[in-house]
């Protein structure tokens, strides 16, 4: 497959943004069932730490969804600066930096 410069930054720019909204989109989808298993153990004739295991392997999971999303906002940092520098972006802030740089560490940095 062989693509122009002009075409591939289209297609890099619109599946960056795909990617970065699937990943939100996953992240609502795993708080809106936390909301739900807890809302399902108070309402539930069950023990208090019932479903505790799974709560917990839950937040990891969403943890594991920002920390790649936080990835995937040093990728569309990256190919920002690339873009300025091949000339290929329409203006220079077109792309803010996230200010997740690539030493910083993913929950610490977004704060």
């Amino acid at each position: 497959m062989s693509l122009n410069r002009i075409a591939a930054t289209a297609r890099i720019a619109r599946q960056l943004k795909e990617a970065e909204q699937k990943a939100d989109h996953a992240l609502l989808a795993l708080a809106e069932l936390m909301v739900t298993l807890v809302q399902a153990r108070g309402e539930a004739d069950v023990a208090p730490h019932t479903g505790q295991t799974a709560l917990v392997r839950l937040v990891h999971a969403q943890r594991s969804i920002i920390e790649g999303s936080s990835d995937l906002f040093r990728v569309h940092d990256g190919m920002a600066k690339l873009g300025r520098e091949l000339g290929v972006l329409d203006e220079r802030k077109s792309t803010p930096p996230s200010g997740l740089g690539e030493g910083a560490g993913s929950a610490q940095a977004a704060a």
